[in-house]
């Protein structure tokens, strides 16, 4: 039986640790780093050095790369059926439930970056000036408590003091991604 090479988004990386340490411990993944996400064909370009030909590929991320679609439409690769990271977390219902509501979502390995990823990498030129447009083009943000790591309160602080926006603090289950995880890996008769 051949073990499944899983190439992973770091910004779920402490949730897929723990789920494959208590669901498969004789499995790991490879996490490529979460700001890939703002630069698609460099992150199209990461996936590509990392997929092992030969083995079950397991993609554990949504449509972040321009041709991430055709990876998929190769024989052994496999990915859940998702439009990003967040809706494996949340599952299609309450993340479009959650979006429709103009919900921006903050995982904790973002919330630690928070300056580098919206000063350094999407072009703000100051806090004031990205926090204007999340507070246009969202009604809130919400932290994501997977209850994997100790929720970062001060930081957390920070960002609602420093955009002028309310941050809430949402407790969601691993099991949805733990079902994601599990059904993927059955697809590759692993197991």
């Amino acid at each position: 039986m051949e073990i499944p090479h899983i190439i992973c988004c770091g910004i779920l990386e402490t949730e897929v640790r723990r789920i494959l340490s208590e669901d498969y411990p004789g499995l790991d993944a490879v996490f490529c780093n979460s700001i890939l996400h703002m630069k698609p064909e460099s992150l199209q370009g990461v996936l590509n050095e990392k997929i092992k030909p030969g083995y079950h590929n397991i993609l554990l991320y949504g449509d972040c790369a321009p041709h991430i679609s055709d990876l998929e439409k190769q024989p052994d690769f496999h990915r859940p059926p998702v439009v990003n990271c967040i809706e494996m977390l949340l599952g299609p219902d309450l993340y479009r439930s959650l979006r429709r509501d103009r919900a921006f979502f903050m995982m904790h390995e973002w919330s630690h970056r928070w300056r580098e990823i919206f000063i350094d990498e999407m072009g703000f030129s100051s806090e004031k000036q990205a926090g204007i447009f999340l507070r246009e083009n969202c009604s809130r943000i919400i932290y994501l408590d997977t209850g994997s790591v100790e929720i970062p309160h001060d930081i957390i602080e920070d960002i609602s003091t420093a955009f002028e926006i309310s941050v809430e603090i949402e407790s969601v289950s691993l099991d949805t991604l733990r079902s994601y995880i599990k059904n993927i890996i059955s697809e590759t008769g692993y197991c």
